[in-house]
């Protein structure tokens, strides 16, 4: 029921953006995106904060939610992208999202997890979507937003994603019985750290060539 709920909520989501408010293909996919990265960052936030983090404790209800929230997300995004734009690397991070949201709901336990995994992975893009629609109207908030959002991401995926990364890998993985949701999730978070990575050192790239 959840499930269909959610999957109904993306759907008008979508419609309303397109059709209601006559948005183009790239503002609707940029929109969905703000309202689900804004979404999820406080909701896992909140998560976060009332329950804390126990790899090994049963899901709980707003776990699930927030969970599923961003799957159907995830699966409509990538549904466009391969229709549309057919960007690999965004469809690589599609997919290795739902694998780990799916398998850690399979298993049961450990959506903690995936609430920090959400929360460090999407507080930043509210930012990066902010700035990519206000460049052509303001290029001094863009800057502004630029700095927040290169700094906030290099901060995110690079130390506390890494911390937590060791913690899931030691603490989570272990405990988990059925050998391919542990190699999902695996090879998920991995693709992902390392993703993190590369996004960082091109920021670090272009920052390197700006000041010079």
């Amino acid at each position: 029921m959840i499930d269909f709920i959610i999957c109904i909520y993306w759907l008008t989501i979508y419609f309303l953006l397109f059709f209601g408010f006559n948005f183009s293909r790239k503002n609707t996919t940029m929109t969905a995106a703000f309202i689900h990265a804004t979404t999820v960052t406080a909701l896992s936030a909140i998560s976060l904060y009332s329950y804390g983090v126990d790899f090994q404790r049963s899901n709980l209800l707003i776990e699930c939610i927030v969970s599923k929230l961003s799957f159907w997300y995830f699966l409509s995004d990538l549904f466009l992208l391969l229709i549309f734009d057919r960007d690999i690397i965004y469809v690589i991070h599609h997919l290795c999202a739902l694998g780990a949201f799916y398998s850690i709901m399979n298993i049961g336990f450990g959506l903690s997890a995936a609430m920090i995994i959400l929360f460090l992975g999407e507080i930043t893009n509210p930012i990066r979507l902010a700035k990519t629609m206000i460049y052509e109207h303001n290029k001094l908030i863009y800057r502004f937003l630029n700095l927040i959002f290169s700094w906030l991401f290099l901060l995110m995926r690079c130390v506390f994603m890494s911390y937590y990364y060791v913690l899931m890998y030691y603490d989570f993985l272990p405990f988990i019985d059925s050998t391919n949701d542990r190699n999902i999730i695996l090879i998920s978070t991995t693709l992902g750290l390392l993703g993190g990575y590369i996004w960082s050192g091109l920021i670090i790239k272009k920052k390197l060539k700006t000041l010079k």
